[in-house]
């Protein structure tokens, strides 16, 4: 049974086999009882799962980085299917890129924006509001960090500009855990490791997560406790190596030194890196966010069969 508009608020005593789980009907403010046989908690940065099994955490963890979004309609940008990536979090950073195959074929683009801003240490301590992925944002914000911005033949500011619709959240992240889950239950996702949007890994992780989460299950039927023990077992050492590897992560560390020592742009990054430091730059990015092909295609299949 699929429980919609509602908020998981407590575990109750032990029912049988399962948990009582207590759900807040949000529309209404009502509360109401579910069984489960072993809770996850997928209930995001903000889970309240989480704050059961490790309460006095606190709030999420803010690095000084404000990012603001949006998607444009736009013409292609340097030639069509490109990301580009100006600046450097060190100060005000820009990614751009094309996320629409029929737009394309249209001979437009519909680009997704990526602003991030660092903010002095000393006005770290006002985060602008909660850590909210819906939270609205205001062009008036972010358009005065990207004055007389240009990246190839995109205008930043008119781009900014023309964006309908703009979000606004901190850069946060929390730290690992010892450990995820107690008893019947575990988390998952942002829930157990949520960590900087800085290496496309944040969804991608929870899918693993499922993925690992749904084989130990079926695999150790019928005590599921082990199963989910077999789960954190795999998932939790690889999860929390990236939340710590994300707060540093290779790629930030070149774009900053290709600021200082390009400030007024260039026309081949050949011309700023040496041939060493972008072989060391791949291989860094693929070790932290498991994208060499050759690697991944030598693993033993999460399937079960």
């Amino acid at each position: 049974m699929v429980h919609t508009g509602t908020a998981f608020v407590r575990l109750a005593e032990r029912e049988g086999a399962g948990l009582r789980v207590i759900l807040r009907d949000v529309p209404r403010g009502r509360e109401q009882a579910v069984r489960a046989a072993r809770p996850v908690g997928a209930d995001g940065l903000h889970s309240a799962v989480r704050a059961m099994l490790h309460p006095g955490e606190g709030p999420p963890l803010w690095n000084g980085i404000r990012m603001w979004r949006g998607v444009t309609e736009w013409h292609p940008v340097l030639g069509g299917r490109v990301v580009a990536v100006a600046g450097s979090n060190a100060a005000a950073k820009l990614v751009v890129y094309p996320i629409s195959r029929a737009a394309e074929e249209r001979g437009r683009a519909l680009l997704n924006w990526v602003a991030e801003v660092r903010f002095p240490r000393t006005r770290r301590h006002a985060m602008a509001g909660p850590a909210d992925w819906n939270r609205s944002g205001r062009l008036s914000d972010v358009l005065p960090y990207y004055a007389g911005w240009r990246v190839g033949d995109l205008d930043v500011p008119a781009l900014l500009a023309s964006t309908r619709h703009i979000l606004e959240y901190p850069m946060v992240d929390r730290d690992p855990l010892p450990h995820w889950g107690r008893g019947p239950v575990t988390l998952l996702g942002d829930a157990a490791h949520p960590m900087y949007p800085v290496g496309s890994n944040g969804g991608s992780q929870a899918v693993l997560d499922a993925r690992v989460l749904a084989r130990c299950l079926a695999y150790t039927s019928p005590d599921r406790e082990a199963g989910l023990r077999a789960y954190e077992e795999v998932r939790r050492e690889a999860a929390n190596a990236l939340v710590t590897a994300h707060r540093d992560m290779p790629a930030e560390r070149v774009l900053q030194t290709v600021a200082e020592r390009a400030p007024d742009g260039f026309a081949r990054v050949e011309d700023v890196l040496t041939p060493s430091e972008l072989a060391d730059l791949s291989a860094a990015y693929r070790r932290t966010t498991g994208v060499d092909a050759a690697e991944l295609n030598s693993r033993g299949s999460w399937g079960v069969g």
